[in-house]
């Protein structure tokens, strides 16, 4: 599991609550799994700070682009991030 700890200061707080509102949104419609969307698995509180617990997933783009020395990836990976992109917006399409 992944966890995602937000400060305890007001706007953060604001901040996660609209983030809280929009993972349970999309988790809700994407009940097959099939859409792309990150799993929401849990959200709490601690010592006053929101925390989100999340499916765990491969390397980050940060990670990915240190593996390649800053220098961008291929095509082909754009292409597939960008097809990854496009079928979890069809949750949003589905959604009107």
């Amino acid at each position: 599991m992944a966890i995602k700890v937000i400060k305890s200061r007001r706007p953060f707080r604001i901040q996660a609550q609209t983030e809280l509102k929009l993972l349970n949104h999309l988790n809700e419609r994407d009940l097959r799994d099939e859409k792309n969307i990150v799993r929401l698995l849990e959200s709490f509180m601690h010592r006053n700070h929101q925390c989100f617990v999340f499916e765990i997933l491969s390397s980050n783009l940060y990670d990915l682009l240190k593996k390649t020395g800053y220098k961008g990836v291929s095509l082909n990976l754009v292409r597939k991030f960008a097809t990854e992109i496009l079928i979890a917006l069809e949750v949003f399409v589905s959604d009107s």
